[in-house]
C-alpha cells in the first residue's frame, strides 16, 4: 500500500468528521488505486455494547469513546490504514507481510490497551471489541464482499461471547452454508421441512429430566439437516420471525395436549422465541388463544429469549415478557453471560438463567474463571433464579456446576436431541415432574430406612429405641437427649436434593429445652432448624444465611408442648423466596425474601451443632420435593386425624 495513495485520498469528503480517520468513501478510493499485486489483510472491529454506552451515559460520552478507540487504532497500527465505516464499526487495511501470529499479537495488545487505559472505568467494564479478520486479499476482489466476509467473522466473534476475534478462514465453510440457507430462505419457508426434536434438560443432583427443550431442525433438500443455531437468525433476518414463532408455539401446544394423561403430562418444555416475534402486535393474542384452545398450563412452558435481544427494544420487550409471566409462563434468559449481564438481570422479569455455552468451554481450572462463574451463579440464586448450564460434556464439569449451586444442565453427557418417540422411550422412568411428587418417608419400624429402603439414617449414640408413633402405621424414634452432638440421627443429604421443599413431621417433646433443634439441616451458605421451644414458649422455624452476620429468617408460633404430639410442616419455595410454617394443619406464619442456601451438606434429627440434643419422640417424617399448598397440608393433617389409632393431642384435635 503506497503512502501517496493515502495522501491523495486524504480529502475532507473522505475523512470522518469526528475521529479524523478515513471514512467508507475514502476506503473505496484507496481500494481502487491499489495495484492488483498488493497483498493485504482486512480487520473489521466493532465496539461491543456501544448502544448501552449511549443509552446510559449519553451520546457525548459515546463520541468520546469513538475518538478514544480511533486513537488507539492509529497508535497501535500506525503503519496500517485505519477507517471508521460508521457508527461503532472500524476497519483496518493491513500490510500483507504481517503473519497471522503478528496480527494476533497486535490485536491482543489492542484489547489490553483498551482495558488498561485511563478511559472512564465504568464504561470499560461494559465494553469490549469483537473483531473479524480476512487474510491475503487483493484489490482484484470486490471490496463490499470483503467487508461482508469480515463482518461475518466479527459477527461470529460477537455471537460466541464477544471480546475476541475470529479469522474468516476458520468460519468460511459455515459462511458458505449460511449463504446457501439465505438463498433457500429467499424462495420461501416450507413448514413441512422443519422437524422437531427434544433435548433433555436434567436436574443435576438426581439426573432426572427437568424439562424438554424444543430443538427445531431444518431439512433443506440441497443441504440436509441444519441445526437451529445456524438457521434461526438467518430466517429471522429474512422476515420469518412471526412464522417461526407461531410454528414453534403451536408445536408446544400440540405436544402438551398429546401428553395429557401420560407420565409426560406435567413435564416442562423450553421454547426459544425471538424478540422479533414477541414484539409483533399479534404475538400475545396468538399465544393466549392457543394456550386456551389447547387447555395448556402456562407454568409448564419456559419461554427462552436470548440475552443479546435486550440490547434493543428493551422496555417494550420487558413489558411483553412481564405480560407473559403474568399469564403464568416461566421466562428464561438464554445465553446468559454473553453481553451486559448485570444490566439485563436487573431489568428483565426472568425466573430462569440459561448460561451461555461458552461458560464451560473456558478453563475451569483457572482460579479467576472459577471465581467469576461461582459468583455469577450465587448472584442468580440470590435473585431466586433457576440456573441451567449448557454444553456439559463430562462429569467434572457437572460436579463443578453442582458445587457452585447450578440446579439444571444439558449437554452430551446427558444425551443429544432426539425424536419424540425416542425421548419418551429413553426418559419415561426418570422424570423430575414425577419423582419430585414422591416424598421420602421414614416409618421408623425398628429401623432408620425410608419406606423405599433407598436411604438409611445413622444413629450416633448409645440408646435409640422405637415405640408407637402418631398412628398404628407410623412408629416413632425415641431420642434420649444428651450433650451437644450426642444421640443424633444423621440422614444422607441426598434425601433432600431439591431446593424447594415441604418437611412434614410429628414431634412430642419430653421436656422443654430452650433452642434445641428437633430437625437441623446444614447448607453450603447457612442452616435451617425446627426448634420446639425457644425458652419463651414459642416454636421457631429458622433459616439462617451465614453470608451475613444478622440474617435470621424466623417464623414463630406457640411452642410444641411437652408430652403432646404436634404436627409441623416447614415449607420453602426457592423460586419465590417464601418460607411458611404450618402447625397442626394451620398456617401460622410466612416470610418473604428468604435466601436460597443452595446445597444440603448434612441433615440431623434430634440435635444441632450448638445446643444439647433433643429429648422426645419424632414420627411420620417426610421430605416432599416441592412446596405444598395450604389445601394439601390441611388434607394431610386430616388424613392423620381420620386414623382410628391417631394419637394426637386431646384425641382428634
Amino acid at each position: 500500500m503506497m503512502k501517496h495513495n493515502i495522501i491523495a485520498c486524504n480529502k475532507s469528503e473522505n475523512c470522518d468528521y469526528l475521529t479524523g480517520l478515513l471514512n467508507r468513501r475514502g476506503l473505496h478510493e484507496i481500494w481502487q488505486s491499489l495495484s492488483p499485486c498488493d497483498v493485504l489483510h482486512g480487520i473489521f472491529i466493532d465496539i461491543d455494547n456501544f448502544k448501552m454506552v449511549n443509552d446510559i451515559y449519553g451520546h457525548a460520552k459515546g463520541d468520546d469513546l469513538l475518538i478514544f478507540v480511533s486513537r488507539l487504532l492509529k497508535n497501535l497500527f500506525n503503519e496500517q490504514l485505519a477507517v471508521r465505516l460508521g457508527g461503532d464499526e472500524f476497519f483496518l487495511l493491513c500490510n500483507g507481510s504481517l503473519t497471522k501470529q503478528e496480527i494476533e499479537q497486535h490485536l491482543s495488545k489492542l484489547q489490553l490497551s483498551l482495558q488498561s487505559s485511563n478511559f472512564d472505568e465504568n464504561i470499560l467494564m461494559i465494553i469490549s471489541l469483537s473483531i473479524g479478520i480476512i487474510c491475503n486479499i487483493t484489490s482484484q476482489s470486490d471490496l463490499n464482499e470483503i467487508l461482508q466476509e469480515c463482518d461475518e467473522a466479527m459477527y461470529h466473534a460477537k455471537k460466541n461471547g464477544k471480546g475476541h476475534w475470529v479469522f474468516f478462514e476458520d468460519i468460511e465453510p459455515l459462511f458458505h452454508l449460511e449463504k446457501t440457507i439465505r438463498e433457500q430462505a429467499s424462495y420461501g419457508l416450507n413448514p413441512a421441512e422443519i422437524r422437531f426434536l427434544l433435548h433433555p434438560i436434567m436436574y443435576l443432583q438426581t439426573t432426572d429430566v427437568y424439562a424438554a427443550e424444543l430443538y427445531p431442525v431444518w431439512d433443506i433438500p440441497s443441504i440436509g439437516n441444519v441445526d437451529p443455531d445456524t438457521f434461526l437468525s438467518i430466517l429471522e433476518r429474512y422476515g420469518y420471525a412471526k412464522q417461526l414463532g407461531e410454528l414453534f408455539f403451536k408445536k408446544i401446544c400440540i405436544l402438551k395436549r398429546k401428553w395429557k394423561n401420560t407420565p409426560f403430562e406435567h413435564l416442562s418444555i423450553c421454547i426459544y422465541l425471538s424478540a422479533k416475534f414477541l414484539l409483533q402486535s399479534s404475538a400475545l393474542t396468538y399465544i393466549d388463544n392457543y394456550l386456551h384452545s389447547y387447555h395448556i398450563c402456562a407454568s409448564e412452558i419456559i419461554i427462552s429469549v436470548g440475552e443479546h435481544e435486550f440490547q434493543r427494544d428493551n422496555k417494550e420487550l420487558n413489558s411483553v415478557l412481564q405480560q407473559l409471566r403474568d399469564l403464568g409462563f416461566l421466562i428464561a434468559i438464554n445465553a446468559f453471560g454473553s453481553a451486559a449481564s448485570l444490566q439485563v438481570l436487573r431489568t428483565v422479569p426472568s425466573q430462569i438463567l440459561i448460561f451461555h455455552k461458552e461458560m464451560l468451554s473456558r478453563d475451569l481450572e483457572d482460579d479467576k474463571t472459577k471465581f467469576i462463574l461461582k459468583n455469577i451463579v450465587s448472584l442468580g440464586i440470590d435473585l431466586h433464579q433457576l440456573i441451567i448450564g449448557q454444553a456439559i460434556e463430562n462429569i467434572h464439569q457437572a460436579e463443578t456446576l453442582m458445587d457452585y449451586g447450578v440446579q439444571c444442565g444439558s449437554g452430551t453427557l446427558y444425551g443429544n436431541a432426539v425424536t419424540e418417540s425416542e425421548f419418551i422411550s429413553k426418559y419415561q422412568n426418570n422424570l423430575f415432574c414425577i419423582q419430585k411428587t414422591n416424598p421420602v418417608s421414614f416409618l421408623f419400624h425398628n429401623n432408620l430406612y425410608d419406606q423405599s429402603r433407598k436411604y438409611a439414617g445413622c444413629f450416633s449414640g448409645d440408646n435409640l429405641t422405637y415405640t408407637t408413633g402418631i398412628t398404628h402405621d407410623l412408629h416413632s424414634i425415641v431420642l434420649p437427649g444428651g450433650d451437644i452432638g450426642k444421640n443424633i440421627v444423621f440422614l444422607p443429604k441426598s434425601v433432600l436434593p431439591y431446593e424447594s421443599y415441604t418437611i412434614s413431621l410429628w414431634i412430642k417433646p419430653v421436656e422443654s429445652q430452650p433452642w434445641t433443634s428437633a430437625l437441623y439441616i446444614i447448607y453450603q451458605d447457612g442452616f435451617m432448624s425446627l426448634i420446639p421451644n425457644n425458652g419463651h414458649s414459642e416454636f421457631v422455624f429458622r433459616i439462617k444465611d451465614d453470608r451475613a452476620a444478622n440474617e435470621w429468617y424466623d417464623i414463630i408460633c406457640r411452642q410444641a408442648l411437652p408430652d403432646h404430639w404436634s404436627h409441623i410442616c416447614a415449607i420453602y419455595h426457592s423460586f419465590t423466596g417464601v418460607s411458611k410454617l404450618y402447625f397442626n394443619g394451620i398456617m401460622v406464619g410466612s416470610r418473604e425474601g428468604v435466601p436460597n442456601l443452595k446445597l444440603v451438606e448434612n441433615i440431623y434429627i434430634g440435635g444441632d451443632e450448638y445446643q444439647s440434643s433433643f429429648k422426645g419422640l419424632i414420627s411420620g417424617l417426610e421430605f416432599y420435593h416441592y412446596p405444598m399448598t395450604a389445601d394439601q397440608i390441611h388434607e394431610l393433617y386430616v388424613s392423620f386425624q381420620k386414623q382410628p389409632s391417631f394419637q394426637g393431642s386431646e384425641g382428634k384435635k
